[in-house]
């Protein structure tokens, strides 16, 4: 009797997994299924920003064509962004170099004492300039 018993026992309890996998397998169903679907809905919304992309490509050629000799003009428009680029690190060193001197006119320098006026910008000049002093 308790070999029966025992596999009456392990019976259900194979009963209680099987019921326990199906509930598992259930719950994985619908989770990839909303997975899916947010992935269906990603696929075509990056189709359509690729399909619009595409027309814009054609529309800019097409665009291009109608002007004549446009890389004229391109070549202008790169031109007019590297002077813009170059001006500005110009503008950023011109920045560094008085920032510098501010710095220099308002702490002491190498031996303690702090100059101020035209001596001030003198030693300033001489430190940072060829030798060429004011």
């Amino acid at each position: 009797m308790s070999v029966d018993k025992t596999i009456e026992e392990l019976s259900q309890t194979l009963s209680q997994l099987s019921i326990l996998v199906e509930h598992i397998n259930g719950q994985i169903v619908g989770v990839t299924s909303r997975i899916n679907i947010t992935l269906d809905n990603f696929d075509n919304s990056v189709g359509g920003i690729a399909k619009d992309a595409s027309a814009l490509t054609g529309q800019v050629g097409d665009t291009v064509s109608q002007i004549p000799n446009s890389w004229v003009f391109y070549l202008l428009f790169i031109t007019l962004i590297v002077v813009l680029i170059l001006l500005s690190i110009l503008i950023v060193i011109n920045l560094v170099t008085k920032a510098h001197a501010i710095y220099r006119l308002c702490f002491p320098d190498a031996t303690g004492k702090k100059i101020f006026g035209l001596e001030a910008l003198k030693q300033c000049w001489d430190d940072t300039d060829t030798g060429v002093g004011v």
